[in-house]
């Protein structure tokens, strides 16, 4: 069973994410996933993304994403994942939680 990990949104609620070390192997259903670590203070984000196939993008595909490596020489142990099926609503919650957590390695979407 996985731990579930809620991450902070602007208006005070937050977003419930469920929480897997670095090479697990997920359904394949589109959402948003966040590579994190844990600190003394609790889960940091490190890269957030959003994926039409985590498994492809996280899962059995995560060593070949553009910011893999970056993310785990900062630190990146975990994967937070959250199954978002329509894919406006996945493009909010990116860009939502980028501007909010302002994860190390995201470039684009952090303002």
């Amino acid at each position: 069973m996985s731990k579930i990990v809620r991450w902070p949104r602007p208006n005070g609620q937050t977003f419930e994410f469920e929480l897997y070390p670095i090479g697990t192997h997920f359904k394949e259903v589109p959402g948003i996933y966040i590579l994190c670590r844990l600190l003394s203070t609790g889960w940091e984000p490190v890269y957030l993304g959003q994926a039409v196939n985590l498994n492809q993008r996280v899962g059995v595909g995560l060593p070949h994403h553009h910011a893999y490596s970056r993310s785990t020489s900062k630190g990146a142990t975990h994967i937070c994942v959250m199954q978002v099926h329509i894919a406006m609503e996945r493009d909010n919650i990116e860009r939502e939680l980028c501007a909010h957590l302002r994860p190390h390695v995201n470039q684009k979407l952090v303002s």
